[in-house]
């Protein structure tokens, strides 16, 4: 171990006496404490910085509302003349928590796109296709039974 011999070595040094060794000795350890860790640390291999493949840019996310869209308009103008606390209970009902911070009008759009996404009305959202054999009797229910997949949800 590393600190073991250092600390053996100081008390050799001094116990010998000699003051030019051990101040040798303490610039030595010195060095060696700040130049270990940086040997160290170049060795190991930043995966990050090295790619080999280009990377394609994207210009438009996948999960942002086209507020152009007609459809998110519409939705937009219903949820415009709602009441905060209004909108508040109908995202709390959903299980989405309101950030204190967030202000009325970034609410109402979370409601918007909270609304959207569970209608599946979104574009590049696609709707689930019925399969032609279900894998088990609740994914069965799920689809033959629209009660149970109202009670559900």
């Amino acid at each position: 171990n590393f600190c073991l011999w250092l600390r053996s070595h100081i008390v050799r040094c001094w116990h010998r006496r000699k003051k030019r060794a051990f101040t040798m000795m303490i610039y030595r350890s010195v060095l060696a404490c700040v130049l270990m860790p940086m040997a160290a640390n170049a060795w190991l291999v930043n995966v990050g910085a090295t790619r080999s493949t280009p990377t394609r840019a994207t210009t438009a996310l996948p999960m942002a509302m086209d507020y152009n869209d007609p459809v998110v308009a519409a939705e937009f103008a219903k949820v415009q003349p709602m009441e905060y606390d209004d909108v508040v209970i109908e995202l709390g009902e959903k299980g989405i928590p309101v950030p204190p911070t967030m202000n009325d009008m970034e609410i109402k759009l979370m409601l918007v796109e909270m609304r959207l996404r569970f209608s599946g009305d979104l574009k590049g959202q696609k709707k689930p296709v019925k399969p032609t054999k279900f894998s088990s009797l609740f994914e069965e229910a799920m689809w033959t039974k629209p009660a149970f997949e109202e009670f559900y949800n």
